[in-house]
């Protein structure tokens, strides 16, 4: 019985020069890029995120070893930095992030959503009071600040998951 080819011809016509430029963008092969495209469309989409068990321990932990160019170790020193994080913390966080399609947040934004919610709660209090004396100009005024909040919490989480790669 012979074996069936894990090779592929295709007659990509003018797409061609746009998936060569797409791969060079990249810093993939031709291959490389048809085979992610092919992931994307087949597989990547229907993966069932991984779900850790929150708040209990896994045990011991093993070492994983990466090797890379000078200018994605800085970029990811960079991007560490802004966040707060070592450089194996945050590529533990997007490793993470990855499998769980989920984002991690650094400990700016945890304070900000902190904030966030905080504040939400004392306009909570507010109109629950406002509801009682019937002031429309009170109302609208928290209803204002009440939607200024929830925007600036979906950008923050917005940020995140670009951030991230995490789409939705």
């Amino acid at each position: 019985m012979q074996k069936p080819s894990s090779h592929l011809q295709v007659q990509l016509g003018p797409l061609h020069d746009e998936l060569r430029a797409f791969a060079k963008e990249n810093g993939l092969t031709i291959a490389e890029a048809v085979r992610k495209a092919v992931f994307n469309l087949t597989i990547g989409t229907d993966v069932n995120p991984y779900r850790f068990s929150y708040g209990q321990t896994e045990g011991a932990t093993k070492k994983c070893q990466i090797r890379l160019t000078a200018s994605e170790q800085t970029a990811i020193r960079e991007s560490a930095r802004a966040m707060g994080l070592s450089d194996a913390r945050w590529i533990h966080w997007l490793i993470r992030s990855h499998l769980t399609r989920e984002p991690h947040f650094g400990q700016l934004e945890l304070e900000a959503l902190t904030s966030s919610n905080l504040a939400l709660l004392k306009l909570s209090r507010a109109l629950r009071s406002v509801a009682f004396s019937g002031s429309s100009s009170e109302v609208d005024r928290l209803s204002t600040d009440i939607a200024h909040h929830t925007f600036l919490v979906a950008e923050l989480v917005r940020a995140n998951l670009m951030r991230w790669g995490i789409t939705r």
